[in-house]
């Protein structure tokens, strides 16, 4: 006759260790793979976004020498407009945005919106203006005349 454990309660023992540890990395490892789960999703929303989204110009014109206007129209989907640049030079303070504008700066769909943008401190000339929205960039140029 021998002595030691039984094969049953080895096997009960063993059972008992491989759920305690598989307790213990699922919780110390379950924030990561929900993190992941969240990145990936969330990314692929935001990639169907970006390469649906599109802005056109419908007008671009100064008027009176002292204001730009833009009138824009967007796509199928929500286009959130990031930037306005006038000759390489940032200028969302000095735009307002209306139309079917909602939230800061995100054109519904199939909407249009009018941006009107203080330009009487620059030259007379050419003028450079550049759009960057979720959907890439808009470019035009236009005459600033006296």
């Amino acid at each position: 006759m021998g002595y030691g454990v039984s094969q049953y309660v080895s096997t009960v023992v063993l059972i008992a260790i491989v759920l305690g540890l598989s307790v213990v990395v699922y919780a110390n490892f379950r924030e990561l793979l929900l993190l992941t789960s969240d990145v990936v999703g969330g990314g692929l929303a935001r990639v169907e976004r970006f390469l649906k989204s599109s802005l056109l110009f419908n007008a671009v014109y100064v008027r009176g020498g002292r204001e730009l206007i833009l009138i824009l129209s967007g796509s199928s989907t929500p286009v959130k407009i990031l930037s306005i640049y006038i000759n390489n030079t940032i200028y969302v303070d000095r735009c307002v945005l209306s139309g079917n504008v909602v939230g800061d700066g995100e054109l519904k769909p199939y909407g249009v919106a009018v941006v009107k943008c203080y330009v009487g401190d620059l030259p007379e000339g050419l003028l450079y203006v550049r759009i960057t929205y979720e959907g890439g960039v808009l470019e035009a140029y236009v005459v600033k005349a006296g």
